[in-house]
């Protein structure tokens, strides 16, 4: 959203200072004709600028056709169905959603800066729920962490 955002400043900005330079230019031209020949330069000048960023907004901005359902592949449908399964597991443990988010995360093998990066949170950040993850799962590692869960998967 951010980067749209200052898409949007820099073309705006970008056409005022296009068009205030063509028209202390135009000012310039003695000639009548020759002023005119300039302001319909301009505007063929701005208008295709102005166009194309008001088409590739939209285009960005569009909805997709397809429902999300349908937008998913297999392997994004099977992760869907196995951290339900997955969350099942982890709720002895009185995780909070975002604990249970890095959890899934630490199951799947992701490192700290693979966490944060996902989540979009600091490194410590993720460092503190894996401390808290650890201790109200009663474990001291990820191995055992992993251990620990698939044995509760495979012994419910």
């Amino acid at each position: 959203m951010k980067k749209r955002t200052w898409a949007l400043v820099f073309v705006i900005v970008y056409m005022t200072v296009l068009v205030g330079l063509l028209m202390t230019h135009v000012q310039l031209i003695v000639g009548i004709v020759e002023r005119r020949m300039a302001m319909v330069e301009i505007v063929l000048l701005v208008f295709p600028v102005f166009s194309i960023s008001m088409l590739l907004s939209r285009w960005q901005n569009a909805e997709p056709c397809a429902p999300e359902e349908e937008k998913q592949s297999v392997s994004e449908k099977a992760a869907v169905y196995e951290y339900d399964i997955f969350a099942e597991l982890v709720t002895a443990d009185d995780l909070s959603e975002r604990e249970k988010e890095v959890a899934w995360l630490i199951y799947r093998g992701f490192t700290n800066r693979q966490i944060a990066e996902e989540l979009f949170i600091a490194e410590t950040t993720v460092k503190k729920h894996v401390s808290h993850i650890f201790e109200k799962s009663g474990v001291s590692g990820r191995k055992e962490l992993k251990e620990k869960w698939r044995t509760k998967k495979k012994h419910p």
